[in-house]
């Protein structure tokens, strides 16, 4: 879209309806943070009194299957999104989800794994729908920030799932308690309420998908919607000009297609940073939080390991927060850089603190601003960065190996850690993120600033007789629209 800095003689041009789009596809990234953070208050009660017994490896495995369900997820997510269209894709999911969750609160061990395994299913789907949408839906001013909503609403989702988890019985001896059940049963409802919205009050797909699924009057009427009539007839001839360079690539790419130009190169950068950024173990520790906590620092007879678990919830959402506004002025690549470099020092200090060299009582805090500074910067800029070099068939296959990646390690992290020390995790985590920080300093390459399109052939220019868009941003076809529109306004003059 369009780069317009609004101003005090550019006002806004585009309207409200716009925020309540967004705001109702990351209802999606709401329900897959709750739906992760939901397993640190309840795990440990489940393996002590409601499975007791049920071995240990089974118990973690069906966190780690969840996973299993995001790869599946991110497998079928990009056939689902470019036949049925994003919003559709987003209502059948919810309608998926409203089921798993009734089946994920029946108490056998059966019904446990084969629901978490559905739930991944769920968070694989908007994994991908979610960001695709709010990066098209999105005018350029304001997609940085837009961009950071999926990051925003995640941990949302987390810190809402640990205040419920204060709720959880103290002690493993209580059986008849089922506050763990109206958690899970809770799952439902945020999907429930998108459903809602999307099928009653939001019945428009993004402009450019409408465009190149041949739907031209859906696309006006809904860019009519978003932006002040000069602004969305401007928006359109982009549309246009910019789908006829790519030849629909954007929309009507298959994975096959992503292995050959413009995408290999770019398809393999995406993969691999969305992989690696898994193993900086941040779903390890959103997803056993509370046990991490029991573990080292904090006793079991008290609260304080579920109060260090809301004030993580509370961080993360901080940290999303305070990156809506530092993406909008630092580029992503740096962002990206200082994260890594976060998430490797953090590691450090914890292997640190359970070897003694640093006191045991400061390893909370780590914790703590190991997920603060995961949610000021990898999380949200992942997402980002992903649907700006890559379509939707890659941003599907890029999520199925960074699903690949989160079940190791959802399945080896605790088992490490049980069976080994709680510095063994740290040490993989801390080895992975070094990686990530030599990757992301001689590799990649900033999109801050490029137009979707010029995103899109980022590392292999797409060649066309009109525009070389490497090096050709919005601003430039702003200026050919300009000239277009003085030749226009000198022709009616003279036929005047």
């Amino acid at each position: 879209m369009t780069q317009i800095k609004e101003n005090k003689n550019n006002p806004r041009q585009f309207s409200n309806h716009v925020f309540a789009l967004l705001f109702t596809s990351a209802l999606g990234a709401l329900t897959w943070g709750y739906a992760q953070g939901v397993t640190a208050p309840t795990q440990d009660f489940l393996m002590k009194a409601v499975f007791p017994d049920v071995p240990k490896g089974l118990l973690y495995f069906t966190v780690a299957i969840r996973s299993i369900g995001c790869l599946v997820g991110s497998i079928i997510a990009s056939p689902i999104a470019s036949k049925y269209g994003r919003r559709r894709g987003m209502m059948i999911s919810d309608t998926f989800m409203l089921l798993t969750a009734l089946l994920h609160a029946v108490p056998y061990i059966e019904f446990l794994t084969i629901s978490r395994f559905l739930i991944g299913i769920y968070i694989g789907l908007n994994c991908v729908f979610v960001p695709v949408f709010i990066g098209e839906i999105s005018p350029t001013e304001i997609k940085a920030r837009a961009g950071t909503l999926s990051s925003i609403f995640d941990s949302l989702g987390l810190l809402l799932a640990y205040l419920l988890g204060f709720g959880m019985p103290k002690s493993y001896l209580d059986h008849s308690n089922h506050w763990w059940q109206f958690m899970f049963l809770f799952g439902g409802v945020i999907p429930f309420v998108r459903l809602i919205l999307l099928w009653k009050v939001y019945k428009h797909e993004p402009a450019i998908y409408s465009y190149l699924k041949g739907n031209k009057a859906k696309c006006i009427e809904t860019l009519n919607l978003i932006y002040t009539p000069e602004r969305a007839h401007q928006e359109y001839e982009f549309i246009k000009e910019g789908s006829t360079i790519i030849d629909n690539q954007s929309t009507k790419s298959s994975f096959k297609d992503l292995f050959r130009a413009p995408y290999r190169k770019a398809l393999l950068i995406g993969t691999f940073l969305v992989t690696q950024i898994q193993f900086t173990g941040f779903g390890f520790i959103t997803s056993y939080a509370t046990s991490i906590l029991k573990r080292t620092c904090c006793p079991h007879n008290d609260n304080s390991a579920e109060i260090f678990t809301i004030i993580i919830g509370l961080c993360s959402l901080v940290g999303s927060l305070m990156a809506s506004y530092i993406i909008k002025s630092t580029g992503r690549r740096t962002i990206l850089r200082f994260g890594q470099l976060w998430m490797m020092l953090i590691s450090i200090l914890f292997i640190f603190s359970t070897f003694r060299l640093l006191s045991s009582q400061v390893l909370k805090y780590f914790v703590v601003m190991g997920m603060f500074g995961y949610f000021l910067t990898l999380g949200p800029v992942k997402f980002i960065y992903l649907s700006e070099i890559l379509p939707d068939a890659g941003v599907s296959f890029a999520n199925i190996w960074s699903s690949l990646a989160g079940f190791v390690v959802n399945q080896v992290a605790p088992l490490l850690m049980e069976y080994v020390g709680s510095w063994a995790p740290f040490t993989l985590f801390g080895i992975a993120s070094g990686i990530g920080v030599l990757f992301s300093f001689f590799v990649l390459k900033e999109t801050k600033g490029l137009s979707h399109f010029s995103c899109l052939s980022l590392y292999a220019p797409i060649e066309s007789k009109h525009y070389n868009f490497q090096s050709t941003h919005f601003s430039d076809m702003e200026e050919k629209t300009d000239r277009r529109e003085v030749s226009n306004k000198d022709t009616e003059i003279e036929n005047a």
